[in-house]
């Protein structure tokens, strides 16, 4: 089975012959490191890497973002099947293998991750077959969503990719890798979760990325998750199911409780607007009384049912000072 390792850099000088070294004795027909321009040390070691290793392919290009370096790799990998591996990662011995046994009758073939944070390491697995529809279907509940939000420890069919011409949106920062899992699905029959947390993923520093403010992260994830709907339908045969609802609306208070934690870097304005954005969408309204919840989950959405949107500010401003986002 020929396999391609994309591997996107940018400046990681201090993680990329980790994550090269990992895939040494793995048997994949080529590893293809797009550098995005990084001004670093980090071509120095791919290339050093390169002359220890021939099956690893070094292409350079001007800084454009991640998705930019991903379609390249894409373009230019030669593998009947495409794995991502982010630059600061790595992976197990027995990833490729596991993963590889599980490709027969199955188009897209998804691992298990080791998480490292600050907090400590978690396993994050899920086993057996499912239908694409019912991979939906059990997304955010009996199949953890961290498996689908990001491109990275999955086995694609490149023909598939190249037929649909399935790519990550260089226009978007915010969501683009799950656009890029969910719009492959379309075109699925049967996915395979391999029961190995084989892909080590860093987020060390979990603290500051949870809390990092951008003015259009609000908005911007519900354009994704927009767009999510409406892939999750084609997929589900014009029927959004309710867990995908309840990802919408739950993302979206997400992005507003980070707004607050930062409301010295953003208008009471702009805060209000949000929330009452968040108030009158018909979504998020549609599922306020599906599930089990805690008494301030519950008082969250009686707020948002009745459209108290101050009340619901002053109520979400002091569960970030106790409890952070």
């Amino acid at each position: 089975m020929n396999i391609s390792v994309i591997i996107p850099a940018y400046n990681c000088q201090s993680t990329i012959e980790r994550c090269l070294t990992s895939l040494v004795n793995q048997d994949v027909y080529e590893i293809v490191v797009v550098d995005d321009g990084s001004v670093d040390h980090t071509a120095d070691i791919i290339l050093s890497c390169k002359n220890k290793d021939p099956r690893i392919r070094y292409i350079k290009k001007e800084n454009g973002g991640v998705s930019s370096a991903r379609n390249l790799g894409i373009k230019y990998a030669r593998g009947e099947y495409i794995m991502f591996i982010d630059s600061d990662d790595e992976i197990k011995s027995e990833l490729i293998q596991r993963m590889s046994a599980a490709t027969v009758d199955n188009q897209l073939v998804v691992g298990g991750v080791e998480l490292h944070q600050d907090a400590g390491i978690s396993v994050i697995v899920h086993k057996g077959r499912c239908r694409a529809m019912d991979v939906i279907k059990n997304y955010g509940t009996k199949i953890p969503g961290l498996l689908l939000n990001g491109p990275c420890c999955k086995f694609y069919r490149k023909d598939i990719i190249d037929s649909y011409q399935i790519r990550f949106d260089s226009n978007i920062s915010l969501g683009e890798d799950t656009l890029f899992v969910f719009e492959y699905l379309k075109y699925c029959e049967n996915v395979f979760f391999v029961d190995y947390a084989g892909y080590v993923y860093y987020q060390i520093g979990t603290n500051s990325l949870m809390t990092k403010y951008r003015p259009d992260a609000y908005f911007s994830a519900k354009s994704v998750y927009q767009r999510l709907m409406i892939i999750t339908r084609d997929i589900c045969g014009g029927i959004c199911p309710e867990n995908m609802k309840l990802a919408y609306k739950n993302v979206l208070m997400v992005y507003i409780r980070k707004m607050i934690f930062n409301r010295n870097k953003v208008s009471r304005e702009i805060i209000i607007k949000t929330i009452q954005n968040y108030i009158d969408d018909e979504v998020v309204q549609s599922c306020l009384r599906n599930q089990n919840k805690s008494v301030y989950s519950k008082l969250v959405d009686w707020l948002t049912e009745k459209k108290r949107g101050m009340c619901l500010e002053l109520l979400l401003d002091v569960h970030v000072k106790f409890r952070g986002v």
